[in-house]
Formats: structure tokens, sequence, C-alpha cells
């Protein structure tokens, strides 16, 4: 483990900060070395520097076991980390006759040398995968930056055809402002085995600003079940910037699902590698930005081996000038045959500021492929009215699109004075950005749909059912919000 250190060290050393001209997956981030923020994010990443975040926090002043916000009823085994630090640890009877190890990495690096030796950085969260993926200035300054100061985290190791009917619980907290969390999550699920983990990442401090640099690494080997469920709640003082990376086997299945709802700027690199035949993984998101958050998530599928699925679905609710990218790749090998992929996100902006961008990609080698991007999502937020609300479904109802009506205005004055707002601010009726904010018809709604290539011209008319009930109140105020591609 030391070698390991040591060479992750001398890669930091030698590795630029992430460019965002050279390295397209940070062009929606920051340039890290200058400063020199990419448009709309100039505010939200100023202040940020590497050196002032040390990851070596005083060991007093840590909130008491009691003070800690956690469950530990209805579960296996519950850890609980502050600032890289065990706080406190609690395991079943039942877990610990299974086989089963659930401990905080320093005690695994004690007690479990060999399975740490195997699995540590070496399979799935590598320095070498950085180095020939392509992206060369990607993560690897922060991945060897993890490599080289890790601290904290824990080890889950289930052993062959071993079920867990309860679920185990890790809470990773930081509390000293400057502090750099490094915590590694470590799961290795064996053959024919089950589990399922559920980690809450926190602040414990809400003016404590920090770094979060971690890294997730998960093993489903062959006919395992996984499910691994994490949250992300830093305050809006804490830089989240990590790498996440799952290896599914032969017929094993996986199910992974994030929910970010903190932190100042989150960039996050997730992949799952399906590289046994007949396996399962499906890939689950929410975000709620809001205020100045950013939020940045690239994803990858890879289909190593024939007859593997893969089902990615995110979905990102954003107000006042919250901005969020996600861009997901779908890779198939030539030796993936048979490979069924999916990808979709959706984003909701309750605010004329908000902004999303989503970039889904594919890379084809294989011959026998199902692959899926949804068509892009138009969600409309409306006061009901009637020649509005038919004629835009009409419209969708034509083109076959995908379309719902949200009525969030619920007080007449709100609803006037967004009205008023909306024709002082937006001229013309439609326009492009993610945002349609405007009192617009049904035709003009169909004119940019075809002038942005979203659909073709149709001969084909279609019969939308009419509202019996509904009433004439005048203009209505509409916001639409179309995925970047």
């Amino acid at each position: 483990m030391r070698e390991k250190r040591l060479e992750a060290y001398a890669l930091y050393e030698s590795l630029p900060m992430p460019h965002t001209t050279k390295d397209d997956v940070w062009r929606r981030t920051v340039d890290m070395r200058t400063q020199d923020y990419w448009r709309r994010t100039r505010r939200h990443l100023s202040g940020f520097a590497l050196e002032k975040y040390h990851p070596n926090a005083p060991t007093n002043g840590k909130p008491s076991a009691e003070a800690l916000d956690y469950n530990d009823e209805e579960t296996a085994g519950v850890l609980v980390q502050v600032d890289g630090q065990l706080q406190y640890a609690s395991t079943t009877e039942t877990l610990k006759k299974k086989g089963i190890y659930f401990a905080d990495l320093h005690t695994a690096l004690h007690e479990q040398p060999e399975l740490l030796r195997t699995y540590f950085m070496s399979k799935a969260v590598t320095l070498e995968t950085t180095l020939k993926s392509g992206n060369i200035a990607q993560y690897n300054k922060f991945d060897a930056l993890h490599g080289a100061f890790w601290q904290g985290g824990y080890v889950l190791h289930v052993p062959k055809g071993v079920r867990v009917e309860e679920p185990l619980q890790v809470y990773i907290k930081m509390s000293e402002a400057e502090h750099a969390d490094l915590s590694h999550t470590l799961i290795i699920a064996e053959e024919g085995s089950q589990v399922v983990i559920l980690e809450d990442n926190s602040s414990t401090n809400p003016d404590a600003g920090g770094l979060h640099s971690g890294a997730v690494e998960i093993f489903a080997e062959q006919n395992a079940n996984v499910t691994y469920a994490q949250i992300q709640q830093w305050n809006r003082q804490v830089w989240n910037i990590a790498s996440h990376r799952a290896m599914v086997g032969r017929d094993a299945q996986l199910c992974w699902v994030t929910a970010s709802f903190g932190g100042r700027m989150s960039k996050i690199n997730q992949a799952v590698v399906l590289e046994g035949a007949g396996c399962n993984a499906q890939m689950l998101g929410l975000a709620f930005t809001d205020a100045r958050q950013h939020l940045d998530v690239s994803t990858a599928q890879e289909h190593i081996s024939p007859h593997t699925t893969s089902d990615l679905l995110y979905r990102t609710v954003l107000k006042d000038r919250s901005q969020t990218a996600w861009g997901g790749n779908i890779y198939v090998y030539p030796s993936a045959n048979h490979t069924d992929a999916y990808q979709k996100n959706d984003n909701l902006l309750l605010s004329e500021r908000a902004h999303a961008d989503t970039l889904p990609g594919l890379e084809i080698q294989a011959h026998e492929e199902q692959l899926t991007m949804s068509q892009p999502r138009i969600i409309a937020y409306m006061k009901p009215v009637c020649g509005w609300s038919n004629g835009v479904r009409a419209i969708f109802a034509k083109y076959d699109l995908e379309y719902e009506d949200r009525d969030i205005i619920n007080n007449e004055n709100n609803y006037r004075e967004m009205v008023q707002k909306t024709r002082q601010s937006y001229q013309p009726c439609v326009q492009i950005d993610d945002i349609v904010l405007a009192d617009v018809s049904g035709d003009e709604v169909e004119e940019y749909l075809i002038s942005e290539g979203i659909v073709q011209t149709s001969e084909a008319e279609t019969d939308v059912p009419t509202d019996q009930a509904c009433e004439d109140h005048g203009p209505s105020a509409v916001n639409i919000g179309f995925p970047s591609t």
C-alpha cells in the first residue's frame, strides 16, 4: 500500500490541473489552474485553491457518537466516520457468523491486507485505467490525489453464497473547516451473494468549507446481487470531486442509486463495466440544485461481454441560478454482441435562470445490439387554459413526443406577476437555451420543434380530446425546458 501511495503521489505531482479547453469533460466546469471559469459557472467556482485543504483533521473537538445523527435500527451493521476517523461501529452477530467482513479502511489494512492488495485501486478505480481512458487530464489529477492521501472509508466483503437480508448503513461526515475528505468505498460481493448498502455523505457544520475527493469501487462477481445507494448532502461550502466505478460479473445484478443535494460544486465520474456475459446494471440518479450550485456528472456504460443489459435514468430539478451538466456515454466493445443499453436524462427547470446541459453519446463496435437514447422531453408549467393546453398537446401527440402538464401556480397574484414578468423579459415568444418562458400557441411550439430539428414535418393529424370543463382564463405562463444536445 505504501508503494501505491508513492506511485500515486508521483503521478499527482506530474499532472496539471484540469483545463476547460483541452479537457472536454471539464469544459462545462472550470479551469482550476487559472480560475478562468466557463461562462455561466464563474460565480459558482471562484475561490477554489487545492493547497488550502488538508487531509489530516485535528482529533479534538469531534462530535461525540451520541451527538451524530445516525440510525442503527433494522440494519445488519453501521459505521460512522467523521473527517476520515471512525467514531462508531456496530454489527449484528448474524453478520459475523456468516463471515461477512465490514470495517473501516484503516482497520481492514491490518486485518485484511490480502483483500486490499487484490482489490484496492487495482481493478476498478485505478491510475492505469485513468491514463489509458483517453481522458488524460479528466480525472487523473484528483484520482492521483486520492490514491496518494486516501484516509477513511470502509470495506465490505460478502463471501460466496451469503445473502444479507437487512441493509448495511454507512455515514461519512465532515466537520472541520478546510478539511480534505479522501474516503474510499470498497464493496466486494462474491459469487451468488446478495447485499444492500446505504451510504450517507454529509456535513455536521453547515459553514465549514472543505474538499471531498473520494472513490467508490464495487465488485459484483458472478451471479451476485448488489444494491448500492449513496446520498450526498455536503454543505454549500464543499467541493465534491470523485470517481465511482463498478465491475459486474457474469449473470450478476447491480442496482446503483445516487442522490445529490448538497455541495458548492460537484464533479462526478461514474462508470459501470459489464464484463460478464448476461449481467445487468441499473444506474439511477436524482439531484436537486438551487442558489448557485453546480453539478457536473459524467457516466459510462461499458459493455464488454455479450448479452449484457444496462439502464440509466438521471432526473434533475433546478432552481434559482443553479446549473447542471450530464454527459453519458455507452461503449459497446466488439465482443459485446446482443447488447441492450438505454440512457435517459430529464431536467426540470423551475426558474428562468437555471441551466441544464444533456450530452448523450454512443460508441459501437459490435454488430448486434439494441441501443436507445430517449427523445427530447419537454415539460410545461402552465396555468390550465383550454386553447393553449389542447393546442400544444395536439402538437406533441402528432409527433409522438412525451408531454406533461404541471400546474405549479396556485396563487392568482403570483400567476399574474409571472405573466407580467414574462412579457417584459422574453421576446420573441420562442427561444433556445433550455428555457422557453412566454405566452405561446401550439403553432409556435410546432414551428420551434421543426426549426430545431427535434421533429420532422408530417401530414398526419391526431385527434386530441378537449377539456370539457375548462374555461378560458386568459393568457398563460409556460416554462418549457429543452435538454441541450
